[in-house]
């Protein structure tokens, strides 16, 4: 058994090539790189603070050199052959997670890189040898959409709050329509975060971002609807998912959320109050209605000339829209095709507890 990943260099991507070689798996990991040599640096790199994997990486792993942004990844016709005639599975993690990213810039990692996925995939079924193929997307696909958002559903073309969100919509519906014709099976994870039972993380960005604003007494304003549902999921639950669905033919032809579901989603309000516990020394958020943050505070502020203010009014700006409402993630399906499975979603709150004092304790992965 042969598996063809992408984004093994990458926050999720590490952790389910860890468990991977854990199975004894072969895999073929595309890397950008300048050679197979540096390739395999960064993997073994990119593994290090997860365990000592480097005979399993010497025995089971091929580096593939290639670019997502390019025609079948960029991959030699060597390569490609070599992939296309041995790898019976595919699993697509790579994708750009910036928000301020130009459309086209957005489109080209993640729209370029599913197709490149599914052309190399398509090849494989036409040797006879495909099983399956697993794209990782997102819960944001469903863009501004409130209410209860549906795993079986590809999400129809709402307003989006921002290029990641509709970059990867439309790479979803690329997969959406292979599907018709080859074994695809899509997971969208919400916001991936530390581990469950330790709060470690090698990446510090997306909701990490605020709280450390707050933590570094740079601002204490924020503009927020209190009641806003923010549905936040640990890494290594995201990772046994996706290799436990990975494993079930019968997910195929199917899309799960891989989430923490509508009833174990924390509000604003609760998440701030769990970061405020770790700074008692800090004077407490100010709430500030969306509204009158975006038509008076903001054009006040920019009048003001102060550097330092800039890139904290821009990552309030950046993350708004996710301040302001968020829907909900149906996750039925999942709990329901994995339930003879030792799988369950981790209360939240026992986990962002973590999260939160693991980032502050590594100073939010700087030197402590």
């Amino acid at each position: 058994m042969a598996t063809f990943i992408t984004g093994g260099t990458g926050f999720l991507g590490r952790y389910l090539i860890a468990a991977l070689l854990q199975q004894q798996q072969s895999l073929f990991l595309l890397v950008r790189c300048n050679s197979k040599t540096d390739g395999l640096r960064r993997i073994k790199a990119s593994l290090k603070n997860l365990g000592d994997f480097n005979r399993l990486i010497d025995d089971l792993v091929e580096i593939i050199p290639g670019d997502v942004q390019k025609p079948f990844l960029g991959l030699c016709a060597a390569d490609q052959q070599l992939v296309t005639t041995t790898c019976q599975r595919y699993l697509h993690c790579a994708a750009s997670v910036r928000f301020d990213l130009q459309l086209d810039k957005a489109r080209a990692i993640n729209v370029g890189g599913t197709q490149g996925i599914l052309a190399l995939a398509e090849v494989s079924q036409a040797c006879g040898i495909l099983q399956r193929v697993d794209i990782v997307s997102t819960a944001y696909v469903a863009g501004k959409q409130q209410g209860l958002v549906k795993e079986q559903q590809h999400v129809e073309d709402y307003a989006f709050k921002n290029t990641y969100e509709q970059s990867k919509h439309e790479a979803e519906a690329l997969a959406w329509k292979a599907m018709e014709n080859m074994p695809i099976c899509i997971h969208r994870p919400s916001i991936v975060v530390g581990e469950a039972n330790s709060g470690r993380t090698s990446s510090f960005n997306t909701i990490y971002t605020l709280i450390q604003v707050y933590a570094r007494g740079l601002w204490r304003v924020l503009p927020a609807n209190k009641q806003t549902p923010i549905d936040l999921i640990p890494v290594d639950y995201v990772r046994d998912v996706i290799l436990a669905l990975q494993a079930r033919p019968e997910s195929l032809g199917q899309c799960f959320h891989v989430t923490a579901g509508p009833d174990n989603v924390l509000r604003v309000a609760e998440l701030v109050a769990i970061v405020e516990s770790f700074f008692p020394e800090h004077k407490q958020v100010i709430y500030q209605p969306v509204a009158l943050w975006q038509k008076i505070v903001v054009p006040l502020l920019a009048l003001v000339p102060l550097r330092k203010l800039k890139p904290v009014v821009a990552v309030l700006q950046t993350y708004l829209p996710y301040t302001k409402e968020n829907p909900l993630y149906c996750d039925a399906k999942v709990r329901e095709l994995l339930s003879d499975a030792d799988i369950e979603v981790p209360d939240v709150r026992d986990y962002i507890q973590k999260m939160v004092g693991y980032a502050v304790e590594s100073n939010f992965g700087g030197s402590t």
